[in-house]
């Protein structure tokens, strides 16, 4: 009988899963309001929205692979994803966004401390470390 795994691993591999489905509706929102998207007065056309969620939804396909496959190299690439994401989403924000749009920065700070730091905290459990195998301890 094989060993379920830990409290950690299995809110990582929620997160992730949550993470990859949420790019895909991205993506997939985006080619379904192609149209609209491009009448707005936005300063990139809804390709960049599209290139986008299918990149970040291969990203997190990627992730959820090696978690659920016990692939060492997980435990580099999340806090490098993470981080990546999160300047990606920084960027859009300060210079594709709206100067409305830009009343909740202090949260939006906060927001994206804390998920660095949640991701970086449940990847160094015990639990979720020993799920890679020896290379960790």
């Amino acid at each position: 009988m094989a060993k379920l795994p830990r409290p950690g691993v299995t809110w990582l591999a929620l997160a992730v899963l949550t993470f990859t489905c949420l790019q895909v509706l991205r993506a997939w929102r985006a080619f379904a309001q192609a149209d609209f998207i491009n009448s707005l007065p936005l300063p990139v056309p809804a390709l960049y929205y599209q290139i986008s969620g299918i990149i970040w939804a291969l990203a997190g396909l990627a992730l959820l692979i090696g978690l659920l496959g016990r692939q060492r190299w997980f435990q580099q690439a999340l806090p490098i994803v993470t981080g990546v994401y999160l300047v990606t989403e920084w960027f859009d924000r300060l210079a594709l966004g709206r100067q409305a749009q830009h009343t909740n920065t202090v949260f939006m700070i906060g927001v994206s401390l804390v998920l660095f730091g949640a991701v970086w905290f449940i990847r160094e459990l015990p639990g979720v470390r020993d799920h890679f195998g020896e290379m960790y301890e």
